[in-house]
């Protein structure tokens, strides 16, 4: 064997461990990152869950703010588990919008709810921020029945 067959030996040899460490690095960060948007998408669907339970009340905007809804609504998905290391304002409710059944009508930042005009819906928005980066969100009805 010549000088030369070894130090070409060596380089090919040097090259495959590079695109094999390499391979394996890109793996691992896919399913890292694939574990994160799994993890987000069951803390979501547990958030948006609890919002929608019959155990979380729907409150009237009639008696209260949308703020004051909003934060109850989001006082309820926050009780959704989450992975280690993530906080609670990882879940958010950004948005409760109202619709109250006209014709033509659709859901809207105005509450036109009165004891009279009988079904009320909400419209709300649960939002999951991981602390990888991202967001992901899902809307649930909450229903006056």
């Amino acid at each position: 064997m010549t000088l030369l067959e070894l130090i070409l030996g060596i380089a090919l040899l040097g090259i495959a461990v590079t695109v094999i460490v390499g391979a394996w690095s890109t793996n691992i960060t896919a399913t890292r990152q694939h574990r994160d948007v799994v993890d987000a998408q069951a803390v979501l669907t547990s958030a948006a869950d609890l919002v929608a339970s019959p155990r979380t009340s729907r409150l009237s905007c009639t008696t209260n703010s949308a703020p004051a809804i909003r934060a109850a609504y989001e006082t309820a998905a926050r009780q959704a588990s989450l992975p280690a290391g993530w906080p609670a304002s990882s879940i958010s409710v950004p948005e409760v919008r109202f619709w109250y059944g006209g014709t033509g009508e659709s859901f809207g930042s105005t509450c036109r709810e009165t004891a009279t005009n009988g079904l009320v819906l909400q419209l709300v928005t649960v939002e999951i921020r991981p602390p990888g980066g991202g967001v992901q969100r899902t809307e649930v009805v909450k229903g006056s029945v």
